[in-house]
């Protein structure tokens, strides 16, 4: 018995294409997820609180790695003591610090396992000036509380997903 099925191939096509526009949306509502959190992150790391010279920059455009994953990425020699923040003397924790390795008082050459300690270069934001030498500026610093800023901005993108889901794929009718 042989059934003869007409249309199928304008179906074929019609899913096809479809299914490319779903593509085409998925892409798009990760680049629009992805520009709340650089945005998000961006502010957090140019308003941090920070002893020294904040040299960090958000890459405006996310890395694509794969199909369907990209990475927001900063870079700069004190995203990671802005980010997990340095020092004891702040009670403030970063939620991923102990998992990635970056308890306060821990990392860089240590000195932030005391209360305050002194660096060369600039005072920032809260570090005090206690003189001037031939080496340079020799500044007195209680370290910084954590700015979260990548943290928050992974958060950020986690409470707008279906609020961005609903205008890029809101025009779907299917």
């Amino acid at each position: 018995m042989r059934v003869k099925v007409s249309g199928a191939d304008r179906l074929i096509k019609r899913l096809k294409a479809y299914q490319k526009t779903l593509e085409d949306k998925q892409h798009r509502l990760l680049e629009e997820l992805a520009k709340i959190g650089i945005d998000v992150a961006s502010v957090k790391f140019q308003t941090a609180q920070y002893d020294g010279e904040n040299d960090v920059v958000v890459n405006n455009s996310p890395e694509w790695v794969g199909e369907n994953k990209l990475f927001i990425t900063a870079t700069g020699n004190a995203v990671m003591f802005i980010e997990f923040g340095t020092g004891v003397h702040y009670s403030e924790q970063h939620p991923k610090a102990a998992e990635l390795g970056a308890v306060r008082g821990t990392y860089g050459q240590g000195k932030g396992s005391r209360d305050s300690w002194g660096y060369y270069g600039s005072p920032g934001t809260n570090g005090r000036v206690v003189k001037e030498t031939d080496k340079g500026t020799v500044v007195l610093t209680h370290g910084n509380p954590p700015a979260r800023a990548l943290y928050d901005s992974t958060k950020e993108m986690r409470d707008k997903i279906k609020q961005v889901a609903r205008e890029v794929f809101g025009s779907d009718r299917h």
